[in-house]
């Protein structure tokens, strides 16, 4: 039987209360293996209340040679379970999200519409026309005319999914250039290349 999980990462103490709101939320949804990455010094105390309280496992990993935003692939690629469900530290859950399981396991990736925005639109197109010259033409042309965005505050992946080491390879040129969420960018540029699920608003809903 495959394992099914969810991931999250924490890099320093900025999120750390936010991070403990969010695994609160997903205990009144979800009773299955949860497993936190961190990173940074002075974290023993709350890995063993999280641990103890809501049942989750901590794994210490660091790379201070890059930024957050890559790190988040880098953990990605390190995930423990055959589907992988990605947290940010920062989601309210507030129902079922068993769906991104169930595509996460049949597909390269599986993640939700935002809030509407469309590939093509000003903000987002901006923002991937940034990797012109950094990838191969084609993937610029086809991300503009891809439809729906995406926002990676959540979704799910199997393990050793096709579309990470591209990803990373990806998000690294976006930060070697200084690009704003150069992870988020960098997947939003992959999706047509890839067999992608894109799961409905109601999964990721901005404030």
């Amino acid at each position: 039987m495959k394992t099914k999980g969810v991931i999250y990462y924490n890099r320093r103490k900025k999120c750390v209360i936010r991070l403990i709101v969010s695994i609160m939320t997903i205990r009144r949804h979800y009773s299955g293996p949860i497993t936190l990455f961190l990173e940074g010094p002075g974290f023993d105390e709350l890995a063993f209340d999280l641990k103890n309280e809501f049942d989750v496992d901590v794994i210490y990993d660091a790379n201070p040679d890059t930024t957050t935003y890559v790190r988040a692939v880098e953990v990605c690629m390190k995930a423990p379970y055959d589907i992988n469900l990605w947290m940010d530290a920062d989601t309210i859950i507030l129902g079922d999200f068993s769906e991104f399981f169930e595509k996460g396991e049949n597909h390269d990736i599986a993640i939700a519409h935002f809030a509407g925005w469309s590939s093509n639109g000003g903000q987002i197109s901006r923002r991937i026309k940034r990797y012109e010259g950094l990838v191969p033409n084609n993937y610029i042309s086809e991300a503009l005319d891809y439809g729906p965005a995406i926002n990676c505050g959540v979704y799910a992946f199997p393990k050793n999914s096709r579309i990470l080491p591209e990803w990373l390879e990806v998000a690294k040129k976006g930060e070697k250039i200084s690009m704003f969420i150069p992870d988020e960018v960098a997947m939003q540029v992959l999706l047509p290349q890839y067999d992608v699920a894109i799961l409905p608003l109601k999964y990721n809903v901005s404030v």
